[in-house]
């Protein structure tokens, strides 16, 4: 059957079946974004080790927050008892847009050993008084769960 694609707003789970969500049903409420963070690209020894993502804003970070934002019903965002992890968390510039929108959420950011202080002094830099209380940083790589001792890695999960 043809569908206008003005009238579909895209995607919604109904118990784990993807459904295409009319957008009359679309919570249209704008959202707070956070400002860009300064991207750094690290040195070229950096960059091709893999060592300087963490310093860059995902390109399709701000795409999914637009996505995000009118279905915010529909995905499950608006639940009281939310609780997201963001793995890779980088600049946390997403996790902390999150957090800034969806006051009852708790978040837990991650990144790799070597940048957690810098994620942390971002989000500080942002919002002081979340980092800590709704939000949460914490160290976790996650390529460590890729390796054949993932078991032993998912005990390191932050609680929460």
């Amino acid at each position: 059957r043809a569908r206008s694609e003005a009238a579909m707003g895209g995607l919604a789970t109904d118990d784990g079946i993807l459904k295409e969500l009319p957008l009359a049903d679309l919570t249209l409420s704008p959202w707070c974004l956070l400002p860009l963070p300064e991207n750094e690209a690290g040195t070229p020894e950096q960059r091709s080790a893999g060592l300087s993502t963490h310093m860059s804003l995902w390109p399709a970070s701000t795409g999914l927050l637009r996505f995000l934002e009118p279905r915010k019903a529909a995905c499950g965002l608006d639940r009281q008892d939310l609780r997201l992890l963001e793995l890779g968390s980088g600049t946390g510039w997403m996790g902390m847009t999150l957090a800034t929108n969806l006051p009852t959420a708790s978040i837990v950011l991650t990144e790799r050993a070597g940048a957690v202080d810098r994620l942390e002094a971002q989000c500080r830099a942002w919002s002081p008084n979340v980092v800590g209380s709704k939000v949460q940083i914490a160290e976790l790589d996650w390529r460590d769960f890729a390796s054949s001792d993932a078991q032993q890695d998912r005990a390191r999960m932050p609680e929460g």
